[in-house]
């Protein structure tokens, strides 16, 4: 198949994952503190790319040797500097604001992009862009509540530092471990991401933001915690890793507007019917994903029937 049609594939297999996040972090923060499933997501993560990376690969160290801080540097920032800002963030702000810059996640890929690493934007995306903003907005907002306040609660910034830094990531990774495969990526950053995660969590807790001692598990609480370290982040971070390399940045940030419409429907198969607002944003955000595809896809024959012409 063509690694182009791969790498979408994979995109679409990773806000199906991080869609569960959702009713999955809904159902865990009940009983468990933000701040550590934030710290357990990552850190129990690491094992496992470990016991893959060495079970694909072998123990040998690999042909290609970057300096450490290659893969230092985006592992404490660029994961575990999001995951503890974004948390942070997302809990002193106002929703509705969090909710679309959340949204605009495609907008700030191409701003952090064009800005950082000099990659100009596309503007053919630019109405798919447009459509997966507005529709993942429409998706998350609860529009039929009676707070829709547009009012800055200071945590707003920080969800947007957040996202600046998980782009920035995104494109790191490749630029700075190219020669390395996926998989030992995603499992160096990682390791590398959990020291500053578990220092947060700690910090977090002397500065009375986190529970001193989590709870304990409930019937189907470990069953859920696997799914959340295995499937979501492991598998997650490894599909969204290879969905860039195959894509790019503001593409697969178009696909992670899918995720609330993913838990949107997962929440409709336990009971809870979406909004004619939620079923507008997904049928928009669906929309822009495919405009990306077909404008790209047509300039790609325009191409080959222009350089099969020339020859």
């Amino acid at each position: 198949m063509d690694q182009r049609k791969l790498g979408n594939l994979a995109l679409v297999a990773v806000a199906c994952a991080w869609g569960t996040m959702i009713p999955v972090i809904a159902h865990l923060a009940q009983t468990w503190d933000p701040f550590f499933l934030g710290a357990v997501r990552y850190v129990g993560g690491v094992p496992l790319l470990y016991v893959a990376l060495w079970t694909a690969e072998g123990f040998a160290r690999p042909a290609v040797r970057p300096a450490i801080w290659r893969a230092l540097v985006p592992g404490w920032f660029g994961l575990g500097a999001f995951a503890f800002i974004y948390t942070i963030g997302v809990a002193h702000a106002n929703p509705i604001i969090a909710a679309v810059l959340s949204a605009a996640n495609p907008v700030i890929a191409a701003f952090v992009g064009g800005l950082v690493f000099r990659i100009p934007f596309d503007r053919r995306l630019a109405p798919a862009v447009i459509l997966a903003v507005i529709g993942c907005a429409l998706a998350s907002i609860d529009w039929s509540g009676d707070d829709l306040s547009l009012e800055l609660r200071g945590g707003e910034v920080l969800v947007l530092i957040a996202s600046g830094l998980w782009a920035w990531y995104s494109i790191a990774v490749h630029r700075w471990l190219s020669g390395w495969s996926q998989l030992r990526k995603a499992a160096n950053t990682m390791a590398h991401g959990a020291v500053p995660l578990i220092v947060g969590y700690f910090l977090a807790r002397e500065l009375g933001w986190a529970h001193q001692t989590p709870s304990m598990p409930r019937s189907w609480d470990l069953g859920i915690f696997i799914w959340m370290i295995a499937g979501s982040v492991v598998v997650g971070l490894l599909l969204w890793n290879f969905g860039v390399a195959k894509t790019n940045l503001v593409i697969a940030s178009l696909y992670t507007n899918l995720v609330p419409i993913v838990a949107v429907a997962l929440l409709a198969i336990g009971g809870q019917a979406p909004t004619l607002a939620q079923i507008t944003g997904g049928a928009l955000v669906v929309g822009g994903v495919a405009w990306c595809e077909w404008r790209l896809l047509r300039a790609r024959a325009a191409a080959e029937m222009s350089s099969a012409a020339k020859s």
